[in-house]
């Protein structure tokens, strides 16, 4: 809540107690320079915290190393900011509202980069998103579809294809 985020105690997922060692639970704040209250975190191959006015991922010191309360650190990697609306795990990437509640973003990892990046799924078609998105949800079969309600009722669906790298 808040600006804060935790993780539990390793092998105790009912635990947030904290100690001094790495055996403890996660406990840190999202310190991105002015209070960013956060509303999702989406488990990625690293964890993802969208909050209201940034997107970071959260890393451990090595990658595919555990988190760990002495070893885990923020990176913004984008400063859209989120809309308090569920995100959704397709596969290898995220899907989330951004701030304006106008864009459907994708987030998914860039080589280049070496981390996560954030792109407009309606950057072809910007009315779609108009007059506002208010939920969304992921059907998997017989195809991949997402359903995402507007502000006025109306229901967008996007077909998508990954492996073929097909959006409609």
């Amino acid at each position: 809540g808040a600006d804060k985020w935790g993780g539990s105690v390793p092998d105790n997922f009912a635990s947030f107690e904290f100690t001094e060692t790495d055996a403890g639970a996660i406990w840190r704040r999202n310190a991105s320079g002015s209070v960013n209250p956060i509303r999702w975190i989406l488990p990625l191959a690293r964890l993802l915290l969208g909050t209201d006015g940034t997107e970071h991922t959260v890393r451990s010191s090595t990658f595919d190393e555990a988190l760990t309360p002495s070893n885990n650190g923020l990176r913004p990697i984008s400063t859209r900011g989120v809309a308090n609306i569920e995100p959704a795990v397709i596969d290898t990437f995220g899907l989330y509202v951004d701030r304006t509640r106008r864009r459907l973003m994708a987030m998914s990892y860039d080589v280049d980069l070496q981390d996560y990046r954030p792109r407009s799924l309606f950057r072809l078609h910007r009315r779609l998103g108009k007059p506002g998105l208010s939920q969304m949800d992921v059907a998997r079969n017989p195809d991949t579809r997402v359903f995402i309600v507007r502000d006025d009722g109306q229901l967008v669906v996007l077909l998508m294809n990954s492996e073929e790298d097909v959006q409609a």
